[in-house]
């Protein structure tokens, strides 16, 4: 491709020095383009830098807050089991505290008919 092919086909009627001028201004339109487009793209992957690392401390504050969750998971069913054992053995208290209330009340009325005989 020469350079009138690069410039359009308007150049074809210039004099040379305003073909290669015209030329000239097009591939520093084209830098600048390019530039532009690598900042953006240096930006655009900044921003990326700065959301990946935001979501990995958050990746990791999630993983925190699920150990976390797990360990108190297991310690409420264990507290829970601890309550259930107790309750089952308040209960078999008061069922020996309510025989032994029994066999006294028992005892008092062999011992009254005993005296009332």
């Amino acid at each position: 491709m020469d350079a009138i092919d690069r410039v359009g086909p308007q150049a074809a009627s210039l004099p040379v020095s305003e073909k290669l001028a015209k030329e000239h201004t097009q591939a520093g339109s084209l830098r600048s383009d390019v530039l532009a487009a690598c900042a953006a793209a240096v930006n655009e992957l900044k921003a990326s830098r700065t959301l990946i690392d935001s979501l990995d401390f958050e990746n990791t504050s999630l993983k925190s807050r699920l150990e976390t969750e797990k360990r108190m998971t297991a310690i409420l069913t264990e507290l829970n089991a601890t309550q259930k054992s107790e309750s089952d053995a308040l209960r078999k208290a008061i069922d020996a505290k309510n025989e032994t209330i029994a066999a006294r009340d028992a005892v008092i009325v062999t011992q009254d008919k005993l005296i009332g005989a």
